[in-house]
Parts: structure tokens; C-alpha cells; sequence
């Protein structure tokens, strides 16, 4: 705090007086994060805040201001707008509640793998609050940066795969392969089904990719016939690069619910898209971040 006095002497000289206080503020919220990288081009974070006072407070604004690279959904209320917390947002001494919000790059940041490894500002939180007395409160925290994109040397995304289809009936998806390498592939791909009692679907795949330069894409449909009800997990899918003899093995490439013939089957219902990558690892941190009183 800054004090300013002007005043006149006798002779009439203007004079001033300035005085500098400081004063020790306590930090009255706690704020964590936990940054989850999904298997999309989606991150999840999972926003913690903590009342480290000796009186309880009422939040009443907690939001994430998107950068200008990244859009930002919050996930804290219902379908029918109200808030999933039950009391509005009244933080006790020592008690936490959690905010979550879903991250997704904009436009071409999306498609393009090396500018999405650069741009790694997703926002800030703003949060406004209320003591018991009606004083009010915001603090603001520095730029939340999102963990470090890695998707090794390829990766493999699942295109418009319906979620439930009728037993004996043919399933199809497309995937979309990119390389996401230094140097040029030429991808052979293979789905094989084990021939047993326990095989869960019958079909193949055995084709050759074009080449692709580095940073290219490919599509290409694959198409099965689940003999199993209940989740068929399609899997393994092999990737081989002929022209560096390399051989990656993606698992899990997409589940599907097998109905009976007679299940009232909603077509309308699609997984949205899912991303698989070579040697791919679920990333979760969690952080303290700094803090600006505004």
C-alpha cells in the first residue's frame, strides 16, 4: 500500500510525503490440477480447490478461459443445466470440491501433429468467491499448461463405429492411420481372427498402404462378423513399415456390444471417434500451480 500526502510549506513551496506499507496476505484458496491427455484430441482437467481459511466462503464463479488455440467445455452441471453440487458451491474451513472441463484444440491445430506438440497454453482459471460477511474475492492463476503431446511414430484413429449392431450382421468401420515420423512408411495392415470356439468374430484383413511422407494420412475400412453377444473386442490390429521393417501392434482397436437379432437397436447412436497410438500411455499429473491475486 502506497500513502501520498501533498501539502504547501509556509513560503508556499509544494511538498509531498509518500509512505509504503506491507502488509502479509494468506493465501485464502488451495488450487490443484490434474491434466488427463484421453485418447482423442481431448484433454480432460480436473480443477481442485481447497478453503484454507477459518470461515467458510461461497463460490460463485469458477471458470477456465480458454486460450485463443483451444476451446473449452465445462462438465459440471446435469443435462437439464443445474449444477452437479447440491449446495452452491459453500466450501467449509479445510473442505475441496472439484471442477472438471474438457479441452479441444481448435481447427487446424487439430490436424496438424507438429503445431499441436508447440501450443501447450490451454487457459486460466478464474475463480470469484463471497466470505460469510459478503466480502468478495477473486483470484486468477497463471497460464495451465497441458502435458507434452507424444504419439511416438504412428497413430491409428477409429472413424463413425456404431457402438451396438445385431449378431450375424456385418461390422464395418473406417480408420485413418498417420505418420507421425521423420521419415516415409509403407504400411502393410493385418487383422487376423483366431478359428477356435472361443473366437469372438470372424473376418480378415491383408492389404498394403500406399506411401505416406511424413505427417500424411491414410483411410481405409476393415469389416468383421461378430459371433459372440455381449462386448467383442476387435483386436489385434498390426501395422508393419515394409520399407524400415518396423512392426507396430495396436490393442484394443475398437469395442462393440453384440444384440440378438430381436434388440430394438438405436442407429442414431455412434462412438464419436476414438484414437489409438503405437505404445500410447495414459499421462495424469497432478501440480500446484501459481496464483495471482487480481
Amino acid at each position: 500500500l502506497v500513502c501520498e500526502v501533498n501539502y504547501s510549506t509556509p513560503a508556499g513551496y509544494a511538498q509531498s510525503l509518500r509512505k509504503f506499507f506491507k502488509f502479509q496476505v494468506l493465501k485464502p484458496l488451495d488450487v490443484k490440477t490434474k491434466f488427463y491427455n484421453a485418447e482423442i484430441d481431448e484433454i480432460y482437467l480436473e480443477a481442485q480447490i481447497q478453503n484454507v481459511t477459518t470461515s467458510p466462503f461461497c463460490l460463485e464463479k469458477v471458470e477456465l478461459d480458454g486460450s485463443e488455440d483451444y476451446s473449452v467445455t465445462p462438465l459440471n452441471t446435469l443435462p437439464n443445466g443445474e449444477s452437479v453440487f447440491t449446495v452452491k458451491h459453500m466450501l467449509q474451513p479445510n473442505n475441496s470440491c472439484q471442477f472438471l472441463y474438457c479441452i479441444k484444440p481448435k481447427g487446424v491445430i487439430a490436424k496438424d501433429i507438429d503445431t499441436l506438440r508447440q501450443f501447450n497454453n490451454v487457459g486460466k482459471l478464474d475463480i470469484v468467491w463471497r466470505s460469510n460477511l459478503g466480502e468478495k474475492g477473486r483470484l486468477q492463476t497463471s497460464q495451465l499448461q497441458r502435458l507434452p503431446f507424444e504419439c511416438k511414430t504412428l497413430r491409428l484413429e477409429v472413424l463413425d463405429a456404431k457402438n451396438t449392431i445385431k449378431i450375424g450382421t456385418i461390422f464395418t468401420f473406417n480408420c485413418r492411420v498417420t505418420n507421425t515420423s521423420e521419415q516415409a512408411m509403407k504400411l502393410n495392415v493385418r487383422l487376423a481372427a483366431k478359428f477356435s470356439a472361443d473366437s469372438q468374430y470372424t473376418g480378415c484383413a491383408d492389404f498394403m498402404l500406399g506411401l505416406l511422407q511424413s505427417g500424411e494420412s491414410s483411410e481405409f475400412p476393415i469389416s468383421v462378423c461378430p459371433s459372440k453377444l455381449g462386448l467383442v473386442k476387435i483386436s489385434p490390429l498390426i501395422l508393419t513399415n515394409t520399407l524400415q521393417n518396423e512392426q507396430f501392434t495396436i490393442e484394443n482397436v475398437v469395442d462393440v456390444f453384440v444384440v440378438n437379432s430381436d434388440y430394438n437397436n438405436d442407429n442414431t447412436t455412434h462412438q464419436n471417434k476414438l484414437i489409438r497410438y503405437e505404445s500410447a500411455a495414459n499421462c495424469l499429473t497432478q501440480k500446484q500451480v501459481q496464483l495471482q491475486v487480481v
